[in-house]
């Protein structure tokens, strides 16, 4: 399964935060004296759903414009801060689940969560400081203020070493980053001012500052690719250059900062949606694919359809696993069969050549010959007849 991405993470975080704040209000309005951490939970929950929504705009459709104060945040803490704020929710999901007794039952919800208090609090204090990390985000790239600047960058650095010294799984998953391989070839051509240096100089070790000057060579060829855009964690690909310092000593600010990166949001997180308790929110949804023959195809049955090197096909139908139904776009003719081993697969947004055309198809969630003809029968069934308009002279 594909990693979560950048707008994965955030899109599901918000659309999972406001479901945990309707519980955690239920509890504390059905539960007489309900504990004080439940109102701290409550609180920092609608904090976290607010500051998301206003970095998403930041983080998901960057613009020119906030280039410069986002290069003061780097590409790894953007990483680690939604990874552990996703795992943080996904535990306090499955935590909660528990608690759905009706008003009646308060007494038992409240039994509940004392037994889970002792849980319930770390997931609280992980969640004030994912809260911290991006309000810290969120002042860097609203305020106008230089001080104010340094101030936010300051405490982010001090909040990143601080989460990863209290989460090992967290870390794990971090340090795991500097195993894989970037996806492009990098070089050590400067992407950064001399001034954008002096700036952060004197928080950042030579090697960190070393770091913020590289690039990807084939960024073009790396938007292009399903891997990136499709942010698939793979032990082959990743979207970041691999960490240089040791296991475990390595700097949060040695890597590239967001304003270095063209798509922020689509970079992967080291976590799967498999991995959570509410991975049906996590979920991208499937892409679309099209079609192109490779091969001149001539159709040999009255069920086939021709096909020509070049042409670009929807399709409609999975027939078998040798087999498409197939329609042309710049053509009358079809819907008819057509070899997959004639055909390429691409992302029809991204691009993507497929190199599984098969695999591709049944991710695209293109539906079975059967399938098809059901719901081609259903819309037939649905379709209102207008009747015939009677010649009023004959």
């Amino acid at each position: 399964m594909d990693p979560l991405s950048v707008t994965t993470a955030v899109v599901g975080l918000l659309s999972v935060i406001p479901p945990i704040v309707r519980t955690i209000k239920g509890f504390i309005h059905d539960v007489k004296d309900a504990p004080q951490q439940a109102q701290i939970m409550l609180q920092e929950s609608t904090d976290i759903e607010n500051i998301l929504s206003q970095l998403q705009s930041f983080l998901l459709h960057r613009s020119p414009a906030i280039n410069e104060r986002s290069a003061h945040i780097s590409v790894e803490q953007v990483i680690l801060t939604l990874t552990g704020t996703v795992l943080s929710f996904s535990e306090l999901q499955e935590l909660l689940d528990g608690l759905t007794a009706p008003v009646e039952q308060g007494f038992l919800n409240q039994v509940k969560w004392v037994r889970k208090e002792k849980e319930i609090g770390k997931i609280v204090q992980r969640l004030q400081n994912h809260k911290a990390s991006l309000g810290c985000m969120l002042h860097i790239m609203n305020t106008q203020s230089l001080v104010d600047v340094n101030d936010s960058v300051s405490s982010l650095e001090r909040l990143m070493q601080d989460i990863l010294a209290a989460n090992v799984d967290l870390a794990r998953r971090m340090e795991s980053l500097e195993q894989l391989q970037s996806l492009g070839r990098v070089t050590t051509t400067p992407t950064i001012s001399k001034s954008d240096v002096g700036r952060r100089g004197s928080r950042s070790s030579i090697s960190s500052i070393s770091r913020e000057m590289f690039k990807f060579a084939f960024d073009h060829d790396l938007q292009s690719s399903r891997v990136y855009r499709k942010t698939s964690f793979r032990r082959s690909h990743m979207s970041l250059p691999s960490l240089e310092a040791p296991s475990g000593s390595w700097s949060l600010l040695s890597g590239l900062s967001i304003s270095q990166v063209s798509n922020v949001s689509v970079l992967a997180l080291p976590l799967t949606a498999s991995e959570l308790s509410n991975a049906e929110k996590f979920m991208p949804p499937p892409e679309k694919i099209v079609a192109t023959m490779k091969h001149r195809f001539t159709a040999e049955r009255a069920d086939e359809m021709d096909g020509y090197p070049g042409e670009t096909l929807i399709i409609t139908a999975l027939s078998s696993d040798e087999w498409i139904v197939a329609k042309p776009i710049g053509r009358l003719g079809g819907p008819g069969l057509v070899p997959i081993s004639f055909i390429e697969i691409r992302g029809a947004n991204t691009g993507y050549v497929f190199q599984d055309s098969l695999a591709a198809i049944k991710a695209a969630g293109i539906p079975t010959v059967t399938e098809w003809k059901e719901e081609a029968a259903k819309y037939v069934r649905a379709t209102i007849s207008l009747g015939k308009i009677k010649n009023q002279n004959g």
